[in-house]
Parts: structure tokens; C-alpha cells; sequence
């Protein structure tokens, strides 16, 4: 069949056997219906071809130079083109290639996409070499439903776009397109050796992967709502180069993940430049920055989208996060560091909502002794104008983590209670700037150290297996509640250096306090730990008892002022000015010291006093019985004292002895009447106030010795 113009066939061209149709050159055949069965278009130059609608025919060969695809249409079967000029889609609507046609020859000449959207169905491994140019509103779309990649090697060009379907990855290794969307499966912009168009919207949809080079030197700023993930999709960006957002008018949103395998994010714009909906997760790679590089460029106004019911976005930091401008508002996030570092040359992290949490995650074969450290120099600002009353930023610290806080921790302003609640069986180690919030710190499991001393808190409460821990710098002034025995039982408070807590501290339950070997933890505030029966709906709650601080360690534990709390533990110090009236429980084989000027009174139970006592300065002071096991050393200008009372008697049998030789005290019975039964030697100068008497009662076999000097007026 020979055309002799151009002309239209606008019905379906059905052909029982092979035919050629000739087209005259220059002319233009037009077969918008659609066709069945086997022809050959051919021409000798210059002709032109345009189909449209649904075309089946086992085979077509098109000779002619110029092929255009109009409107909506599909080629099913196997096209093979010998042409040399541009492949041209044109009109609105879909024209769609199965991979049943031969493909390879029909993009390995150019293609021009002026309207609507081509797409190609390919399943076998290909390199698409032909240039491509996709009009603004204009749409290419690549269907891999192979397991092999397919590869644009050339160009693809345009203000339209590009969506990839199919599990198959297609990559696209030079692109300046506006618009990359990976719709299924993954779809690859660049390569180590070329990075994505500067131009280029990026979206990933549900369950999508599109993954996108910047490389070294180079940096792609998107501006706008030119970046977006759906659901589950991901977008990755490759490459050493930086990534910028900026937001003009429009914020680039996250609603599924946005990982930063390499190289750098940069957000630019204040107010939001990268904003983040529902559930979303951005990724930052180890050896990868996050540089928010202006005022609340992240995540300030979060969106929930229509039917969600939470928007609570997740950052994973494995690399650095870096702030050099302004200030970044934190709210409904948690910030996961998995060995991270968060370095803030300039602002703070505005903590907007109690739901904002820290957490320090452990990288795989961490320990406890080879632990994942993160850390931040970031101060945090206890927003109390947003945060609500009696609220608390989480710092959290899983197992075999240490998480490093140098910036500090403040109020916003007046006097708000927001404070700091410590989660998980790591350690969360505060050693530098500014402690100033009103709010009571939690220490409900693992470890807080404090290198800092706080300042205006509502206090500290330490939960039964977790602990509080003092190191250098870490004086603490303000009251303390502990019980159990803490994290890996180094004590519910513990003292890893010589620090003194100078709060009051309150036992709700049996609790132990550490102290590490050669260090001196000293506790001058008074210890309280009052028992009570449980209530009932007859009967009130009531006094039965006091708690008992156990201490453990190799180190001492210093206690100064009044504690109504029991005593007990090997490397117990009595400090200075204080009192006793909970039990005493010393073992045979420890000491208990007296240090420091001033009188120390034992009024409890000393029934399990059956160690040492040693009083190395000032006055250890004796008002209840005491048993006969254990024994006292007086050191030289020490008193060791004995008063029960004016008109009481108090039996007391201990060996006693100087310091050293020539470090002799003194046994002095200040009231009553101390009487003696035992043959112990009484190796200390005895001193008798006027009034008073010492009673010395031996049975006529036994030698008692009595070495020292003798004084007073009783």
C-alpha cells in the first residue's frame, strides 16, 4: 500500500498479512486508532510517523525518520525503528511501551516529551544511551519489572519529570529534569562520578527508594517543597557534596525517611527549611553532617496530616550534627545518637515539649566496658512557656552507652518546674556548662553523673535500680531521695571521686551509696528514712521504723549532721558535728571512724556495732548500751565519750588503745555511771567529769590493765 500525502487513519487499521506502506518523503502518516497486524512503514527520507491508540500487531517496522506518539496509546507489540531523528510524544494523556516491544530501539535515538507522559516497560538489563527532554507538565515514566538495573546514560533534561515503577532499579546517571519520583522499587539519580540536576524536585512515595548523588565540591540547593518522602518511602542522598534546603514560601517535608548516607544536609532557611510530618525518620550516616545553618531551619511547625493521630519524627545520628546559626527548636522528637555528635559552634536546643527525647543507642559488639559514647556540647533550654508545668526533658542512655553532655541544661525563664528525667541502663554524664532549672530530676534506671553542681532544682529522685553518681566537679546541694542498690549494685547514690553532697538526702526505701577505692564520698546534709506501715481503709499509715543506708565500696563514706536513718557498712566516717538515732551496724572486721572537730552523738541501737571504732579527732559521743564485742582506738586530742545520762548507768567492756604509741586519747565519762566487767585492756587516758563514776569489776584471777593517766573530779 503507497500513500501518495500525508493522511490520517483515525479508525483501527487491522492487517491480515505482512504489508509495506510507503510514505512519500516529506509526508506525514497519521495512525491515531490504533492497529493490528503485521506492516512495514518505509519511506525514502524525510517522512514522518504518528501513532496513537492501542497497537497490538505482532510487528511493526517504521522506517520512516520521524516517530511521534500522540495522545493516550500503547504499543504492545514488537515496534522495531529505524529512524534516525527524534522520538516526539505529543498531547495530553498516557502512551505507554510494553516490554514486549523492542524498546532498545526506540530509546536509543533521542525523545522529545512535549505533552501528557510516555512510558516504557522494560524488564531486562539496558543502557538507554538517546538524550531526553521532558517539557514543564510533561512526564516520562519507566516501568522495571525485571530483577536487572536499567541505565539512562545520556542526558534526560526538561521542566517535566520522571517517575519509576516496577521492583526493578532503574538509574539515571546525568539529569537535569525538574522532578524525580520514585514510585516503586528504587530509582538511582547519579553516581559517585556525576551528581543529580541542581533543579530537581525529589519524592519517594510509599514504599519507594530514590537515591541521589552530590558529590565532592558541588552542592545542590533545593528551594521549596521540592523534596518530599510518602509513608515508607526513602529518599538517600550519596556523595561527600552538601545538599541544601531552603524554603521559599514552601518547606521541603519528610512524612516517611530521609537518610544522608554521605556528605552534607544543610538546612538554610529560618522558620523550617526541612519540616517533618506524622512519623517520619531522618538518618544521618556515620561520617554524614546535618548542618542547620539558620534559625529553626528544622522541624519547627510539624504538620499532621489529615487522619493521622500523631506526629512524633525521629532523627538517627551516627554521624555529626552541627549549628552554625541561631537556635533549633526541638518538639515531639526523639533524637536517637547511635555514637553521634552534636557540635554547636553558636545556639541551643529550644526544648519546646516533654516528649522531646535524647537517647544514647549502642552500636553492634559495644559493651559495658568498650561503650558507645555519644555526646553534645549543645546547652538545652527548658522551654517553660511551652512545655507545660511539671514537665521534663527525657535523657535517655540505652545499655552499653555513655551519653556526654557539655552545653548544660537551663530555664527559660521565672521560675517554671521543668526538669530532666534519666531512662535507660546506660550512663548520662553531664560535665559542663550551666545546671539551672527548677524541676526535679528523675533518675528512674542506668546512670546519671554529674560533673556539674545543679543549682535552683526541685531536687533529685533516685528510682530503685538506678544511680546517681557524683564524679569530679559534681558537688550537689540540693536534696536527695534514693532507694535499692543501684545499677549493677554500685549503690543508688555513688561517689566516683572525693565530692561532697551537701543536700539533704531521704531514704524511700533500703538503700546502699558507693564509694570508689581511694575516694572519699561525703554526705553534710543529714540523712532521713523514715519507715511507715502501709495504709488501709481502717488505719492510717504509721512510724514503725527507719530505713537503712548501707554503704559499699572500697572507698569511705564521710556523713555529717543529724541522720535519724539506720547506719551500716565497712568504710563508714563520722564527720564533724552530727547525730546518730537509727541502729549502728559495723562488722567485726571494719572500722568505723570519727573525723574532724566537733561531737558526733550515737543516741540508736549499737547492738551490731561489732568492729572498730576509731576517733581520730574531735569527740565520738556514747549516750546508748553498747555489747562487748567491739573495741575503740583514741587517737592523741580524740575524746571517745561516755553519757548515758545523770543517774544512768552504761556498762562498757571495749578494748580500747591509743592511735598509735605515741597517739594516745582520751575515755571520758561525761554523765552517769559507766561500769566495767571486762578484762580488756583500758589503753587510753581515762578523764572522770565531776559527778561521775567508772566502775572497774574484776573477779581476783584475772590481771586488768590500766597503763594510761587518770584525771578529772569523779
Amino acid at each position: 500500500m503507497n500513500f501518495t500525502d500525508s493522511g490520517t487513519i483515525s479508525g483501527l487499521l487491522t492487517i491480515s498479512s505482512d504489508v509495506d506502506l510507503s510514505v512519500p518523503e516529506g509526508k506525514t502518516i497519521s495512525l491515531t486508532g490504533g492497529s493490528a497486524g503485521n506492516y512495514t512503514l518505509s519511506t525514502s527520507g524525510g517522512a514522518k510517523t504518528v501513532l496513537g491508540g492501542d497497537h497490538a500487531a505482532p510487528t511493526i517496522n517504521i522506517n520512516t525518520d520521524e516517530l511521534e506518539l500522540a495522545g493516550n496509546g500503547s504499543i504492545t507489540t514488537t515496534v522495531v525503528w529505524n529512524g534516525t531523528g527524534t522520538l516526539k510524544k505529543t498531547g495530553t494523556g498516557v502512551f505507554s511501551i510494553s516490554k514486549d516491544a523492542e524498546v532498545s530501539t526506540l530509546l536509543d535515538n533521542n525523545i522529545s516529551i512535549e505533552g501528557g507522559t510516555l512510558e516504557f516497560d522494560v524488564d531486562a538489563a539496558q543502557t538507554l544511551a538517546g538524550n531526553i527532554t521532558v517539557a514543564s507538565g510533561a512526564n516520562l515514566g519507566v516501568n522495571n519489572s525485571g530483577t536487572d538495573a536499567v541505565t539512562f546514560s545520556a542526558e534526560i533534561t526538561g521542566g517535566g519529570g520522571l517517575r519509576k515503577t516496577g521492583t526493578g532499579d532503574v538509574i539515571v546517571t546525568q539529569t537535569g529534569i525538574s522532578k524525580l519520583t520514585a514510585g516503586e522499587g528504587t530509582l538511582q539519580a547519579g553516581d559517585a562520578s556525576t551528581s543529580i540536576g541542581t533543579t530537581s524536585n525529589l519524592f519517594a512515595e510509599d514504599g519507594a527508594n530514590l537515591k541521589f548523588y552530590v558529590n565532592q565540591g558541588e552542592t545542590v540547593t533545593l528551594s521549596g517543597d521540592k523534596l518530599a518522602t510518602a509513608g515508607t518511602g526513602t529518599l538517600t542522598k550519596y556523595g561527600t557534596g552538601t545538599l541544601a534546603l531552603t524554603c521559599a514560601g514552601t518547606s521541603n517535608y519528610v512524612n516517611g525517611n530521609l537518610v544522608i548516607e554521605e556528605g552534607t544536609l544543610k538546612t538554610t532557611t529560618t522558620g523550617g527549611a526541612l519540616q517533618f510530618r506524622n512519623n517520619a525518620v531522618l538518618t544521618i550516616k556515620a561520617g554524614a553532617t546535618l548542618d542547620t545553618a539558620a534559625h529553626d531551619s528544622l522541624g519547627y511547625t510539624e504538620t499532621v496530616d489529615a487522619g493521622a493521630t500523631t506526629n512524633h519524627y525521629t532523627i538517627d545520628l551516627y554521624g555529626t550534627w552541627k549549628n552554625t546559626a541561631g537556635n533549633e527548636s526541638i518538639r515531639n522528637c526523639n533524637i536517637n545518637l547511635y555514637g553521634g555528635t552534636i557540635n554547636f559552634t553558636t545556639g541551643r536546643f529550644d526544648i519546646l515539649t516533654n516528649n522531646a527525647v535524647f537517647t544514647a543507642k549502642a552500636l553492634e559488639g559495644a559493651t559495658e566496658a568498650d561503650p558507645t559514647v555519644s555526646t553534645t556540647n549543645s546547652p538545652f533550654c527548658l522551654r517553660t512557656d511551652t512545655m507545660g508545668s511539671n514537665k521534663n526533658l527525657t535523657l535517655s542512655a540505652e545499655a552499653n552507652t555513655v551519653f556526654e553532655l557539655t552545653g548544660g541544661i537551663t530555664k527559660y525563664t521565672g521560675t517554671p518546674t521543668q526538669g530532666i528525667t534519666k531512662t535507660g541502663d546506660g550512663v548520662v554524664e553531664i560535665s559542663g556548662g550551666t545546671l539551672d532549672y527548677m524541676g526535679t530530676t528523675l533518675v528512674q534506671q542506668g546512670t546519671l553523673r554529674l560533673k556539674k553542681t545543679l543549682t535552683g532544682t526541685s531536687g533529685i529522685t533516685v528510682s530503685d535500680g538506678a544511680t546517681l553518681e557524683l564524679s569530679t566537679g559534681g558537688a550537689q546541694t540540693q536534696p536527695v531521695s534514693i532507694e535499692g542498690t543501684g545499677r549493677n549494685g554500685i549503690g543508688a547514690l555513688y561517689f566516683s571521686d572525693s565530692v561532697t553532697n551537701s543536700g539533704a538526702l531521704t531514704l524511700t526505701a533500703d538503700a546502699t551509696v558507693g564509694v570508689a577505692e581511694g575516694k572519699t564520698g561525703s554526705i553534710t546534709g543529714g540523712i532521713t528514712g523514715p519507715k511507715y506501715s502501709e495504709a488501709t481503709d481502717e488505719t492510717p499509715a504509721e512510724l514503725i521504723g527507719n530505713y537503712t543506708l548501707t554503704s559499699t565500696g572500697a572507698g569511705t563514706l564521710s556523713i555529717s549532721g543529724d541522720v535519724t536513718a539506720n547506719l551500716s557498712g565497712s568504710n563508714l566516717a563520722l564527720n564533724g558535728t552530727g547525730s546518730l538515732s537509727g541502729s549502728l551496724t559495723v562488722p567485726a572486721d571494719a572500722t568505723i571512724q570519727k573525723t574532724g572537730d566537733g561531737v558526733f552523738t550515737l543516741t540508736g541501737d549499737l547492738s551490731a556495732l561489732n568492729g572498730t571504732a576509731a576517733v581520730q579527732a574531735g569527740t565520738l559521743s556514747i549516750q546508748s548500751a553498747t555489747n562487748d564485742a567491739a573495741q575503740a582506738t583514741v587517737a592523741s586530742g580524740a575524746v571517745l565519750e561516755l553519757d548515758p545520762g545523770a543517774g544512768n548507768t552504761q556498762a562498757f567492756n571495749w578494748a580500747t588503745s591509743g592511735a598509735s604509741t605515741d597517739s594516745i586519747g582520751t575515755l571520758k565519762v561525761a554523765s552517769g555511771t559507766s561500769t566495767r566487767d571486762s578484762t580488756a585492756a583500758l589503753g587510753t587516758n581515762l578523764s572522770l567529769a565531776e559527778g561521775t563514776a567508772f566502775k572497774w569489776t574484776v573477779d581476783g584471777t584475772n590481771a586488768v590493765t590500766f597503763a594510761q593517766n587518770f584525771s578529772g573530779t569523779g
